[in-house]
């Protein structure tokens, strides 16, 4: 309130990653025509898996184990609660399928969530990796059958973009602010309730020929969309723009 109010208003341009991030800059009295969309780049070398890891060993399960992943932040604005409980609906129909929840966060709230699987029954079925390496993030997204991302609040998550990158569909919340999975057909976008996600997951899991197109129209998305030679050009502008004015 004391600053950045000022510094939105003053700014000769503002760089949005997302359309939430976009609608906040003029709720905060930015000039529309100021505001420049460009989103994260894309640089396709880095999402080559050049070394197999041991995550699998660590997770103590096969490279075969079809999983639906969660590959974040563990907060509480990531709707993870929300996303195990959905998934405890449907164990029953795919029991076949785990989850697995990868990353850091807060440790008290680590201990809460793996406690809440266990109040779920599903402890036997959601793995918790821990942090992951650049290696561990890439065999985790290369082997999963999909990527799930609950949040209550976020503005096109690069976990998201990492996830489309290597091919993989997602399932999103609306809250994720990720417009172009419907655009693309590269996944479905829910409401953020127990029902629409855990309807949803059991729809996608049952045919395997639409996780098949998501997973092209993914790849198509990256190409279109997201590479960094596209975004460079997208900031050389607002940067020229600036220098004009």
């Amino acid at each position: 309130l004391m600053y950045t109010k000022k510094l939105i208003k003053k700014a000769n341009a503002l760089h949005s990653a997302g359309d939430l991030e976009t609608k906040e800059y003029i709720k905060w009295g930015a000039n529309g025509k100021k505001i420049y969309r460009i989103d994260n780049g894309v640089t396709m070398d880095n999402f080559k898996i050049k070394k197999p890891s041991k995550i699998f060993q660590k997770l103590q399960i096969n490279s075969k184990t079809k999983y639906i992943l969660f590959l974040s932040r563990i907060d509480q604005k990531k709707g993870i609660e929300i996303l195990m409980e959905s998934f405890s609906k449907i164990t029953k129909k795919h029991n076949d399928i785990i989850l697995i929840i990868a990353g850091t966060g807060d440790q008290d709230y680590t201990e809460k969530i793996k406690k809440y699987s266990q109040e779920l029954g599903i402890e036997h079925v959601v793995k918790f990796s821990g942090y992951v390496s650049e290696d561990e993030k890439l065999d985790l997204l290369n082997n999963a059958i999909l990527f799930a991302l609950t949040s209550h609040s976020d503005i096109h998550p690069i976990a998201v973009v990492d996830a489309l990158t290597m091919g993989l569909p997602v399932l999103i919340s609306k809250e994720s602010d990720f417009p172009e999975i419907v655009e693309y057909r590269a996944g479905e976008i829910v409401e953020n309730n127990i029902e629409d996600i855990s309807q949803t997951l059991d729809s996608m899991l049952k045919d395997n020929k639409k996780l098949q197109i998501y997973s092209n129209n993914a790849k198509k998305l990256i190409d279109e969309k997201f590479l960094m030679k596209n975004q460079i050009k997208k900031y050389e502008k607002m940067y020229l723009d600036i220098i004009k004015k």
